[in-house]
């Protein structure tokens, strides 16, 4: 369920840069082969983004034109960027070197007042395949914080999110994002969304991959009281095995009442047919004297 829930709060923002990205007018204004860079496109590129704004209501989106490094927003032009010598701004360079569509990745909102975000970062490609720029949209990191506080209250458990250098990207402790994570991961095993468990004796640990994400998701039940998993199983075998006896009597005892009203329903048939003085049943007499009748005529 917590996989589930966390996975939930990543489909819109996905969802939302794949449409930036998809935008066939914006791939025009990005494109150098159709747009020339000495044209301003700001106030066609923010109304874009707008739109998506309002049909989505996220206001955390933007779009940067690889071409002339200019990074829009739906209120216009906020930057230019500069993905070789800023060090906010090396991101970029690295995620369209891993030859990858879509990256989430943590980072502060230079357009929302410094705040710690993560960013679904997304390629904006042409038809035949050249790289046109780069488009996301983020999720404020203090309501994720909060929300996985929630969860951690409500299953009485430590959640953190995981990416593969080790590196902590979410929990509902907002000091400890980007921090590594002290336990151990084995990576190579959560290759899948086939969860791992781990009795750690006092403790219990839960570890699945985030496919969606590019995340992993750690779970740590530090409840004394533990729930005896064993002893549940076998209250309910025995409960299923109970169910089935009993269904298996009602079903033979069904039986053995259809067998015994159907010889009921022979006898009284017998009775009905019988003659009370003569015994002789009344078919049988009655062929009898039609077989007398004949032989006379």
């Amino acid at each position: 369920m917590i996989k589930n829930d966390i996975e939930n709060e990543f489909y819109q923002p996905i969802a939302v840069s794949d449409t930036i990205a998809q935008n066939l007018s914006l791939m025009e204004l990005f494109d150098p082969q159709i747009t020339p860079a000495d044209r301003d496109v700001t106030s066609d590129v923010a109304e874009i983004l707008d739109s998506i704004n309002k049909a989505f209501g996220y206001k955390m989106i933007f779009a940067i034109c690889d071409n002339t490094g200019n990074y829009y927003t739906y209120k216009g032009l906020s930057r230019t960027i500069d993905r070789y010598n800023d060090l906010d701004d090396k991101w970029y360079l690295s995620f369209i070197n891993k030859n990858i569509v879509r990256e989430l990745n943590v980072d502060t909102d230079k357009d929302n007042n410094m705040t710690l975000n993560i960013f679904i970062n997304r390629l904006i490609t042409s038809d035949d395949g050249r790289l046109l720029g780069v488009c996301g949209a983020g999720l404020d990191m203090a309501n994720l914080c909060a929300l996985m506080g929630e969860y951690e209250e409500q299953y009485g458990v430590e959640i953190y999110c995981i990416d593969s250098s080790g590196i902590i990207t979410l929990s509902s402790d907002i000091t400890k994002i980007y921090t590594a994570y002290p336990g151990e991961i084995d990576f190579n095993e959560l290759t899948s969304d086939i969860p791992i468990f781990e009795d750690l004796g006092q403790t219990s640990k839960v570890s699945t991959y985030l496919e969606d994400l590019g995340w992993y998701l750690v779970m740590i039940d530090n409840n004394p009281d533990k729930v005896d998993v064993g002893g549940i199983v076998t209250v309910c075998v025995i409960i299923f095995v109970f169910g089935v006896f009993i269904m298996a009597m009602v079903f033979a005892f069904r039986i053995s009442r259809e067998k015994s009203v159907a010889r009921e329903i022979e006898n009284s048939k017998k009775i009905a047919m019988t003659d009370k003085l003569t015994r002789w049943r009344i078919e049988e007499a009655t062929t009898t004297r039609y077989s007398i009748s004949l032989i006379i005529t």
